[in-house]
């Protein structure tokens, strides 16, 4: 696995059609080397940064529009003991680094390909952490492997079954959606 591989990227989300914020870091606390080429922390494997539209770097793309009210993070490594803590600080971070108050925290799942029983927790320590601020987790792109985890764990229960999405853009317009019958 190439160090790329192993990074975390937070990203506030944006209107469809234009790039989505992002800002990447090391996702495991053990193990994960910097970047000499990046200062900024790393870059997101599968977050590409050239095509508008898609997921990206608005430091790259100062076009960039963001959707108030909904964070992306994504997760490039597994979610597990050696980063479960990191995870739900930058999960946290991401919030409040956010350009508006945040009610959705859109987790990426699509990266994660394996949890124990720390990561679970995690996640599942977040959903009560967030819920109590007011702020939705929901989960976009999780794998069917993790999905089956996640619900013989609990986990689902606890993030809510509705609060499942195929894909980044569903969650997001899901969101927008959400805002749009609250107002």
């Amino acid at each position: 696995m190439d160090d790329d591989s192993r990074t975390g990227s937070l990203a506030p989300a944006l209107e469809r059609g234009h790039v989505r914020e992002k800002v990447s870091v090391p996702a495991s606390e053990a193990g994960a080397a910097a970047h000499a080429d990046d200062p900024g922390g790393g870059r997101a494997a599968g977050l590409p940064v050239e095509p508008l539209g898609r997921y990206a770097d608005v430091s790259l793309h100062r076009e960039a529009k963001v959707t108030p009210g909904a964070v992306v993070y994504r997760l490039d490594d597994r979610l597990f003991l050696a980063n479960a803590r990191y995870f739900k600080a930058r999960a946290h971070e991401a919030i409040r680094a956010a350009p508006a108050p945040v009610s959705w925290l859109v987790f990426d799942a699509e990266a994660v390909t394996h949890t124990d029983s720390t990561g679970l927790e995690a996640l599942t320590t977040l959903v009560g952490d967030l819920r109590h601020q007011g702020i939705t987790l929901v989960v976009a792109r999780l794998r069917t492997e993790m999905q089956d985890q996640l619900q013989l764990a609990g986990a689902t229960d606890a993030i809510g079954a509705g609060h499942f999405y195929p894909t980044v853009d569903a969650a997001v317009d899901a969101f927008i959606h959400a805002e749009a019958e609250t107002s």
